[in-house]
């Protein structure tokens, strides 16, 4: 949340007023604030006092996508959760057909993104518990590799990527 729409969605100091919290929201989404177009995408995924817009929730993961590959290309320290965050989120949208069209292998690229995004950017990592990576996004591609949604079935693959996400508490992964 930025601080203008907190004030205004709790009612700080101020009259509560969901309309203004929202037009700050947008404002520093639309300003290239990573967190505020993961948010907003979150609003219009679930219709929160806009218009549930699947096709709008993707557009703001893509700009949260690209301001967090236009921050990392820059050199300015950004916070590679929410860019992984988005591309985690980005798959979930592809996999269900929310605002694209319905992909199992443009949800896995998505999903083995957030992976390799976790704290490294954009480069390849090989499949090592030291390495920090989105729990989540390890547990989706242990899925993935499971039910072979976009990729060939590969058990061996699938619990690499379960054992990482249960090393970090993935309670899914480790039953």
């Amino acid at each position: 949340m930025t601080n203008l729409q907190t004030i205004y969605t709790k009612g700080n100091g101020v009259p509560k007023d969901e309309a203004t919290a929202l037009h700050w929201l947008q404002l520093a989404a639309k300003n290239g604030h990573i967190s505020s177009q993961i948010e907003l995408a979150d609003i219009y995924s679930k219709g929160n006092g806009v218009p549930k817009d699947y096709g709008e929730s993707v557009k703001w993961l893509q700009s949260a996508i690209k301001s967090g590959r236009d921050e990392y290309l820059s050199g300015i320290a950004c916070d590679e959760y929410q860019s992984s965050f988005a591309y985690y989120k980005l798959g979930d949208m592809y996999a269900a057909g929310h605002g694209v069209p319905q992909s199992d292998k443009d949800a896995f690229q998505h999903y083995r993104q957030a992976w390799d995004n976790g704290g490294h950017g954009a480069t390849y990592l090989p499949l090592t518990s030291d390495h920090y990576g989105n729990a989540e996004a390890q547990y989706t591609l242990g899925c993935v590799f499971c039910n072979k949604q976009g990729v060939s079935y590969d058990p061996a693959v699938a619990f690499q990527w379960f054992q990482l996400a249960a090393e970090q508490g993935m309670t899914e992964a480790q039953i």
